[in-house]
């Protein structure tokens, strides 16, 4: 989230990733949410189809026609308005307990697919990978009871260890 939207073409700055679309079926992404660099507009989508590359410096698309309004793109609106979107999704277990909400998410740049969580409470985040979501309903991820959790700071700590 926060990424920028960057076009080959003109060599631009579109605009900057405030949300994710998921794709229910396989959790990868079906779309971003896109706020423009315009004071006055609403906000704008792109396609997966259309994403070139993801990469540190940004979401990489071929040209400004690929960000449409929502409202052109139904397949998108439905996931939307169903829950299928990215941020502030509950996350809690098989037994009900609550772990926290999403913030943000680690996407595999090769085929868009969402690999981990980053969950946050008041108190703590954490990262946690899809391989322990047993069931996506929109606004709320389930997770398995028996989970160890790795908190953020320990996996930044690791990531810095190895560089």
């Amino acid at each position: 989230m926060g990424t920028p939207l960057l076009e080959i073409r003109n060599q631009a700055k579109l605009g900057t990733v405030f949300d994710v679309v998921i794709k229910k079926s396989d959790l990868s992404v079906s779309g971003l949410l896109v706020k423009t660099n315009k004071l006055i507009d609403r906000p704008r989508v792109v396609v997966a189809s259309d994403i070139l590359e993801v990469n540190p410096e940004g979401v990489v698309i071929n040209n400004a026609g690929s960000l449409v309004s929502l409202g052109d793109v139904v397949r998108l609106s439905e996931a939307i308005h169903q829950g299928y979107h990215g941020l502030h999704q509950k996350v809690i277990t098989r037994s009900g307990k609550r772990i926290g909400w999403v913030f943000d998410y680690l996407i595999s740049s090769t085929d868009l697919t969402i690999t981990k969580l980053y969950i946050q409470t008041l108190f703590y985040e954490r990262i946690i990978p899809v391989s322990v979501i047993t069931k996506f309903e929109g606004r709320k991820i389930i997770i398995s009871d028996d989970f160890e959790f790795a908190s953020l700071a320990a996996d930044i700590a690791l990531e810095a260890e190895a560089a």
